[in-house]
């Protein structure tokens, strides 16, 4: 600790030389074979940097600081991701040097460095996030554990919260590395209490907005990755090794819908109940990791046990252990170990400090106080970026409850802030392409046109065989179409399987991934006519008439396109076949919005038996069975629907969904308790126009029993939701169907004066007016009625009662005459009821009755 130099003599001065121009080779070498990874989590960091609520693509998928790396780097060309990927790779190496040389004199950092980067291999942005914050909190470690203060312990809670923002991995590190001080007697820590509840606080409050997000999304605690690593949890619980891709709901057998139930306890009971095949895999991933890096692994070990006296040698090794020991929990990918690489190799690298006495690590030293200020730099930069993501959360979270505007609508305000932002740019383009009619779609696909460049993804298959169809070549494009089969099958997969057990779950994530990936290719090729995706998925249901999948995506997409009969005829088909619960409760779920109710009560009926606390079900089966006649089992299901929603629940349509039932149900109280809470939650003009309409029911049944009060109420919170004429007019009719003829009076009024040109109206003001006992006004009313619109035969029935009430029988004949002249042949009733009415003119004038 006492030598001021880091080396003596002119030996000393060549060999740092040397390795000096080595290290600097090595990272030349590493820029020049470094190419842009792609950007697996964009969508969810753009829908989160722009704050769009409109797109499918989850913004808390994954954690923000990744995320939002991803989305800088596609939203501006390759190039700028180019740049992106390698300041990632500079900050690595940066770092790589700062850990060396907190472990020893400048040369292991130089060695360190040389070694990382002709080991390097590109990842993608989210990675290399996840390993810049890994390695910075590596070097905080080391650094406080060399002189331990309590700056020192702010600086490694803060560089952990950090790390919160880009990957859950040390999310249980502050409570281990607390244990691990309280139980070592090397430590020494001065007032440790103060370090280490800086250790278990900051770092969790870094997390509370991206949490708060997620409640105002979800109405749940998620304080980390929505959803993202719930397939390796499955799967690792499963006895799996390595990871694994599809769709982890084919492989669950408890309703992930029970608010009261997680995948964290679903994979703890899974794993107790089976602990020898669980252990035997915790085993085999150990395994995977030692054949991953076998000598860098030896030589880290190596160090490990020379430097056993060393706190931060301990520390250091304390975190490596945790990395590795928290990710074989879960079925893992060589992935997941990028972050583990820098600690490996500087470990490596400090062997030799053992050889000499004086090779310890020293403040005086340049190279420790350079390593000081680039972990502080690092530290800095990372801390910008957290708060970004923090600010950019709690904005998505101000936006939740105003979802005014349409998703083309968000873009085009987005592009105003970011006019060069090309994800924004091809989304907007994207829109206008789809407002194009079938006609100029089908232009683009004459014969002769060709797909530009090589075909390698399905997709560009999927294109292909729809141009192949539209050209006749029906076996040109089935090939294609058994490709697209083929990699969407190859979709989901278990890396390496193993023994036939993970090829069993193997298959059950093939079979249950295949409706996933044909919905992403319907999304894929944008510009194809909306019923291009409709036509290819009928091909290839002729081609695999027994995958159940391929029917379910054929009934989706023809009820898409407005065939019905063909929807409801692959509905009755697939119905036949083995499905899994998710695909029985799509199949429920469409039927309900085909009509055919039956079909879909067969389906809820045994669905809600096995998935008690799936409330989406008990609301398809309530609407099911009112409309088949039901009402017993409808008002039933209603009830266990509304007893599993959650608390809080601040969903407008789920809320107008349950009082559309109860009011079908005549479920007073039901109805008003659910029609408040839409109407306190609802901001879009058309959910206000769906609320008013429930209004107008439930006003109908209040004044069927009895309560005037309640049906006034009701009208007036219908009258006050919106200005739709529709709804105003459907107000109007309902007062004076209730013998308030002067309240729709005034309501009509305010109509006409607002469409002077409406013929409907001018006839409904006439009636009101002549049963507000002025029939001058109704007369005029009605004649400028049957002005505007001669062929409106409800007027001139309406005209001639009031004309016989006033004893202008001649003039209503007339008028009736008149009337026949414009009824459709066709229509019998109609002209049957106009002839009735001129008879009763003739017989007894002012005795009829006026029609609406």
């Amino acid at each position: 600790m006492n030598d001021k130099t880091p080396f003596r003599g002119r030996t000393s001065l060549l060999a740092y030389a040397g390795l000096a121009v080595w290290a600097l080779w090595s990272l030349k070498k590493a820029f020049v074979g470094f190419a842009l990874a792609p950007a697996a989590y964009a969508e969810g960091g753009e829908v989160l940097r722009h704050g769009l609520h409109h797109f499918p693509a989850n913004p808390s998928g994954r954690l923000p600081m990744g995320m939002l790396m991803d989305a800088l780097g596609t939203s501006y060309g390759p190039e700028i991701g180019l740049r992106l990927q390698e300041s990632a790779f500079a900050a690595i190496v940066a770092l790589v040097f700062a850990l060396g040389c907190l472990l020893g004199p400048a040369w292991v950092g130089l060695l360190s460095l040389a070694s990382y980067a002709n080991w390097f291999r590109s990842t993608e942005l989210y990675t290399a996030t996840h390993a810049i914050t890994f390695l910075l909190v590596a070097c905080a470690l080391v650094w406080r554990a060399a002189r331990p203060s309590l700056a020192r312990s702010l600086f490694l809670a803060l560089a952990l919260g950090a790390s919160l923002l880009s990957r859950s991995t040390l999310a249980l590190f502050p409570p281990l590395l607390v244990v691990y001080e309280r139980l070592s007697r090397r430590q020494r820590l001065k007032g440790p209490w103060r370090h280490w509840l800086l250790l278990l606080i900051i770092p969790y409050l870094f997390i509370a907005p991206w949490a708060r997000m997620n409640w105002a999304l979800f109405h749940r605690f998620i304080p980390f990755e929505n959803g993202g690593g719930d397939l390796i949890l499955v799967t690792g619980a499963m006895g799996v090794v390595e990871g694994s891709d599809g769709d982890v709901h084919t492989l669950i057998d408890f309703d992930l819908h029970d608010p009261q139930q997680s995948l964290l306890g679903w994979a703890v009971r899974e794993a107790a109940r089976h602990p020898l095949r669980y252990a035997r895999a915790y085993c085999a991933r150990l395994v995977f990791v030692l054949r991953l890096f076998p000598w860098w692994l030896l030589l880290a070990l190596t160090a490990l046990w020379l430097h056993r006296d060393r706190e931060d040698f301990r520390q250091l090794g304390l975190i490596g252990s945790y990395l590795i020991g928290i990710h074989c929990l879960l079925s893992i990918a060589d992935r997941y170990f990028v972050p583990l690489q820098p600690i490996l190799v500087c470990l490596a690298a400090s062997i030799a400090i053992r050889a000499s006495p004086r090779a310890i690590p020293a403040v005086e030293r340049w190279s420790y106080r350079a390593s000081e200020w680039l972990i502080k730099a690092g530290l800095a930069v990372t801390l910008a970026l957290a708060l970004w993501s923090e600010v950019l959360a709690l904005s998505y979270t101000e936006g939740v409850g105003a979802r005014l505007s349409s998703s083309s609508d968000e873009v085009e305000e987005a592009l105003r802030r970011h006019p060069r932002d090309r994800w924004l740019q091809f989304h907007r383009d994207k829109a206008l392409l789809k407002s194009e009619t079938v006609q100029d779609y089908c232009k683009e696909w004459v014969p002769g046109a060709k797909i530009g460049g090589p075909r390698e993804i399905p997709a560009d298959h999927y294109c292909e065989a729809w141009r192949q169809l539209r050209l006749g070549h029906r076996s040109r494009a089935r090939s294609d179409l058994e490709f697209v089969m083929e990699r969407c099958r190859q979709s989901a997969f278990i890396r390496n399987s193993r023994d036939p057990y993970e090829k069993q779950i193997e298959a059950r994530l093939k079979r249950g991934s295949l409706g996933m990936c044909l919905q992403s290719l319907r999304d894929s090729y944008y510009y194809l006519p909306p019923h291009a995706h409709s036509g290819l998925i009928q091909e290839l249901s002729r081609m695999f008439p027994r995958e159940s999948a391929i029917l379910l995506e054929l009934a989706r997409s023809s009820a898409e396109t407005g065939d019905g009969a063909l929807a409801l005829d692959s509905l009755a088909r697939a119905e036949a076949l083995d499905m899994g619960v998710n695909e029985k409760r799509f199949m429920a779920m469409l039927a309900v919005r085909l009509g055919a109710y039956p079909l879909a009560l067969r389906v809820l009926k045994p669905l809600t038996t096995t998935q008690p606390r799936d409330m989406r079900l008990w609301l398809a089966q309530a609407q099911a069975a009112l409309e088949s006649g039901d009402r017993p089992t409808a008002l039933d299901s209603l009830r266990r629907a509304w007893s599993l929603i959650p608390a809080g629940a601040r969903d407008p349509d789920l809320w107008l969904e349950l009082a559309k039932l109860a009011v079908g149900l005549d479920q007073s109280r039901l109805a008003l308790e659910a029609m408040e809470r839409a109407q306190a939650l609802e901001t879009r003009p058309e959910g206000k126009r769906r609320l008013a309409e429930l209004w107008l029911a439930h006003a109908k049944s209040s004044l069927a029993a009895g309560d005037r009060p309640r049906f006034t109420l009701d009208l007036e919170r219908a009258r006050g939701l919106t200005a739709d004429q529709d709804t105003l007019q459907k107000v109007a009719m309902a007062y004076q169907e209730a013998g308030e003829p002067d309240r729709g009076r005034s309501i009509l009024v305010e109509l006409v004066r607002n469409h002077p040109q409406d013929a409907g109206l001018l006839k409904d003001l006439g009636i009101s007016q002549h049963l507000c006992r002025d029939s001058d006004a109704a007369i005029a009313s009605l004649e400028a009625a049957i002005s505007l619109d001669p062929k409106k035969v409800e007027a001139y029935l309406s005209l001639g009662a009031v004309l016989v009430s006033r004893r202008r029988s001649a003039e209503a004949v007339e008028l009736y005459d008149r009337a026949l002249a414009h009824a459709g042949k066709g229509d019998a009733a109609l002209r049957r009821q106009i002839l009735q009415r001129r008879r009763e003119a003739l017989a007894a004038p002012g005795q009829s009755q006026i029609k609406r």
